[in-house]
């Protein structure tokens, strides 16, 4: 009887590995490789917080962080304005998120996000948005799936040119 035990315990896992699909047993991607299909997911959440110009927190996903900006911190001016600036559009409302496949969370455990908010009837690139207008600047956040980013840099210059946020007290000059 213990034979019979002792060959099951053995002979199933053989078994059942080598009945497995041949995608199971194929090596998944590492954190941070891109898969061969590295699609964003776009997910729909609410904004219950406002951290800072480039961090909310959501109901659904927590923490999020806008890739591809960079807004001010505490200690630094246009914090305040920035931080209204989102809040103004997401706090409380609903966000579509596109989320990065590549590297979806950052080393804090954030997600790592495209924000998109409602404006009557169109979805806004909150991102984006925040270099438009001088409340971040562009910040090279990869590996992920930015795609506009040449469209963002002309933002960019135009902020800077017109000296909007904060571009506006160095004249032109990066804050940083």
């Amino acid at each position: 009887m213990w034979v019979r035990r002792l060959a099951c315990l053995i002979l199933l896992p053989l078994l059942l590995t080598g009945c497995a699909p041949r995608h199971a047993l194929a090596p998944k991607p590492s954190a941070g490789e891109p898969s061969a299909s590295a699609q964003p997911r776009l997910v729909s959440d609410r904004c219950i917080r406002v951290i800072d110009g480039d961090t909310i927190h959501t109901r659904r996903n927590g923490p999020i962080r806008l890739i591809g900006v960079d807004a001010p911190e505490h200690d630094e001016d246009f914090f305040t304005e920035a931080q209204q600036f989102v809040a103004q559009r997401v706090d409380g409302k609903e966000v579509r998120l596109e989320i990065c496949p590549i590297t979806p969370k950052d080393r804090y455990g954030r997600y790592r996000a495209i924000v998109f908010f409602r404006d009557g009837d169109q979805w806004v690139n909150l991102n984006r948005l925040l270099v438009a207008q001088g409340m971040a600047v562009i910040s090279d956040y990869r590996p992920c799936h930015i795609s506009a980013e040449e469209e963002w840099r002309e933002d960019e210059q135009h902020a800077r040119q017109s000296a909007l946020g904060v571009w506006a007290k160095s004249r032109g000059e990066s804050r940083r």
